[in-house]
């Protein structure tokens, strides 16, 4: 995408990843209703009720579209993405075991092809998902890490968003490893925000999934479903 992620909105912390062009956070995202949930550490699936768990709220060019489809049962997210960047946001704090896992399936339907991602002119991806670890005065330290479905960056590649060094971008996967199709996907949020950021978490406060093409002026379209957080020990939304 253009950039990883955001804006001001009342209720919710939102970090305009650039053309995003400015970064802040609300320190309303520390409003939360609290509905705890404490006990040994399990899965949550974030794609269970998806119409009442998701959100779309980070716009920061105009509106990727997205709706949530059904096939035999499952429920499917389909985003398509028109010189647009918009995502759709699970919040809440959810507090991790040490060996807490995310994991989802996507399908790129539309890729993004000859761009540089590492530039601002080109950050844009056919599909992302991002953890939000909020810390700091009004959360404004707070760090983002994006997986993202690059054009053609090898899997491992890893930089900060042209537009705010709180964001970093890991390539765990791209067009040659497979367009309209689906492929899984597992990682350890814990593990990365240490390695990434020299962070020991405990909590995310946020996962989001955004498909986006308002860098490139281009378009882009994917799917996602079976999103699960797992290792969650408490859970506050």
């Amino acid at each position: 995408m253009g950039g990883g992620f955001f804006k001001i909105q009342n209720q919710f912390c939102e970090i305009i990843d650039a053309a995003k062009r400015v970064a802040l956070l609300s320190a309303t995202f520390l409003g939360f209703v609290s509905i705890a949930v404490a006990a040994s550490p399990s899965c949550i699936g974030f794609s269970d009720d998806p119409e009442n768990q998701w959100e779309h709220r980070w716009t920061i060019y105009g509106q990727t579209e997205y709706q949530w489809r059904r096939e035999n049962g499952q429920a499917i997210l389909v985003a398509d993405s028109s010189d647009a960047a918009s995502a759709i946001v699970r919040s809440g704090e959810f507090k991790l075991s040490p060996d807490a896992s995310l994991s989802w399936h996507w399908n790129v339907q539309v890729p993004l092809l000859n761009i540089d991602e590492t530039q601002q002119a080109g950050h844009d991806f056919a599909a992302r998902v991002s953890v939000v670890h909020r810390r700091g005065f009004a959360n404004l330290d707070s760090k983002i890490i994006n997986y993202v479905w690059t054009a053609d960056k090898p899997t491992g590649f890893t930089w900060y968003s042209p537009f705010d060094n709180n964001i970093i971008n890991i390539s765990v996967a791209n067009n040659k490893t497979g367009v309209e199709q689906w492929h899984s996907q597992t990682i350890d949020p814990v593990a990365d925000f240490k390695r990434y950021w020299n962070l020991d978490v405990d909590a995310i406060h946020a996962v989001s999934l955004m498909t986006d093409s308002d860098d490139s002026a281009s378009r882009s379209a994917a799917h996602y479903k079976d999103i699960q957080f797992c290792g969650v020990v408490e859970q506050n939304e």
